[in-house]
């Protein structure tokens, strides 16, 4: 089992330090996108909380809670590279259901 949980966590460490130009660079355009925002500050205070933990049988089982926060990051902020690519914020979307007849 543990063996799998090592596997587990190289994958997903690869898969950020792969994609870690990326989130670096739209890092800035975070504040407009809220829920990555919240995800972002779940994740660090999930690090700095459980940072002082030496159980890591505990971490193991933990992290779970942790991993959908840290996909939402690393996929919005990884694979989105430019404006036009992003995933529209709320002012945009509504804006665009205005333009187009939608009832708001």
């Amino acid at each position: 089992m543990s063996v799998l949980i090592a596997i587990e966590s190289v994958v997903i460490l690869g898969l950020i330090v792969a994609r870690l130009p990326w989130i670096v660079k739209n890092l800035l355009k975070i504040r407009e996108q809220p829920y990555v925002l919240m995800c972002l500050v779940m994740v660090l205070g999930f690090v700095i909380m459980f940072s002082t933990f030496l159980n890591l049988g505990l971490l193991a089982r933990q992290r779970s809670q942790i991993l959908p926060f840290l996909a939402v990051v690393v996929i919005q902020l990884g694979w989105y590279s430019s404006a036009s690519q992003a995933i529209p914020t709320q002012t945009e979307r509504r804006d665009s259901e205005v333009s187009a007849g939608y009832p708001g």
